[in-house]
């Protein structure tokens, strides 16, 4: 570092100090109780789920899925959502819950 600081450079100003790319928001997936799949109020299949987490993952390689279940969904249909995340190469998925009334 010391090498780059013998050249005389003045280096533009920037209004502030903040990353010109930051980390994009999570992406939420919601499965309602009908197995319906949303993502920012749009339906999806799971091949266009899969086929917009590819995209994201390939935008910034460390995209956050967070999968919203209802507690009644079937399990099966879960588990089809998390299959697609996996397809898609995300790997920093988690599942929304809530602790039971009391325990919060």
């Amino acid at each position: 570092i010391e090498e780059e600081r013998q050249y005389d450079i003045q280096l533009p100003t920037a209004s502030s100090g903040a990353a010109l790319t930051s980390q994009p928001d999570e992406i939420v997936v919601n499965i309602a109780e009908t197995g319906v799949i949303t993502v920012r109020t749009q339906t999806r299949t799971i091949e266009e789920l899969e086929s917009l987490l590819k995209g994201a993952r390939e935008a910034f390689p460390g995209q956050i899925v967070i999968v919203r279940g209802d507690g009644r969904v079937p399990y099966q249909r879960v588990m089809d959502v998390m299959s697609a995340v996996r397809r898609s190469g995300i790997r920093n998925v988690s599942l929304a819950n809530r602790p039971p009334e009391g325990e919060e």
